[in-house]
């Protein structure tokens, strides 16, 4: 079903479901899917952040190996499967 508003200097858009559909589509990508794609990209990353760009290189696996192997991360990992 098709609803009419009116708009300033008489003129009249349709509203369809479409509209709708298409904006939660758009703020899917803006607030999840680039911020979850960018921070995937920058777990690859080595930043030294008072060095300022040019001090970004590209470190691979290095920083997921120092999580997995740091007490402070597995602490917590444990706690939260001890309460479930």
């Amino acid at each position: 079903m098709e609803k009419r508003t009116k708009h300033s200097k008489g003129s009249e858009r349709v509203l369809d479901g479409n509209s709708v559909y298409f904006t939660r589509i758009d703020g899917l990508f803006v607030f999840i899917l680039i911020p979850v794609i960018i921070s995937v990209i920058l777990s690859f990353l080595q930043m030294g952040f008072l060095q300022g760009l040019s001090a970004i290189q590209f470190y691979g696996f290095g920083n997921y190996k120092k999580l997995f192997t740091d007490s402070w991360f597995w602490s917590p990992i444990e706690t939260i499967l001890c309460l479930l």
